[in-house]
C-alpha cells in the first residue's frame, strides 16, 4: 500500500507500509520439531521430566524422577561460544531445577543430574 509520494523534495522515493501474514493455509508446510533427545521407552526408568522446546525469558521446571541421593544439577551449552551465566539464570533444589533463559536469540543447553541428561531447545521469541 503506498502511503505517500513526494516528487519536490526527493525525486523518485515513494514511502510504503508493507504488513506480512503469518497465517499458513497449507497444513503440509509445517514442519514438526525434531526431539534431540532419544524417546522414552520405559517410562519407569529413571529421567529428567520437562519440556524439551521452551521459549526465551520463560522459566521452566525440569524434575529428575526419582530423586537420587548425593548427585546435583549441571548445565552445559553445546558450544564454548558463550558462558553459560551470560544466557541462564537458573535454582536448584534437591531433583528440581528452574532454568530461564535470558537472551534474546535461540540456542540450546543440555541439563544434567547425575548420569541422566537432556537437551533443551531455545527457540524464536516469535
Amino acid at each position: 500500500m503506498v502511503t505517500a509520494y513526494d516528487s519536490i523534495s526527493t525525486p523518485g522515493i515513494i514511502e510504503f507500509t508493507a504488513q506480512e501474514d503469518y497465517d499458513c493455509d497449507h497444513e503440509d508446510l509445517l514442519i514438526e520439531p525434531i526431539d534431540p533427545n532419544p524417546p522414552v521407552t520405559n517410562t519407569t526408568a529413571p529421567q529428567i521430566v520437562g519440556e524439551t522446546f521452551v521459549r526465551p525469558l520463560i522459566t521452566c521446571e525440569f524434575i529428575a524422577n526419582p530423586m537420587i541421593q548425593g548427585q546435583s544439577w549441571s548445565i552445559a551449552l553445546p558450544s564454548d561460544k558463550q558462558n553459560v551465566s551470560d544466557v541462564l539464570s537458573w535454582e536448584s533444589k534437591d531433583n528440581v531445577i528452574k532454568v530461564t533463559w535470558s537472551a534474546m536469540v535461540s540456542g540450546s543447553y543440555i541439563i544434567s543430574y547425575g548420569d541422566l541428561t537432556k537437551t533443551v531447545v531455545v527457540e524464536s521469541l516469535f
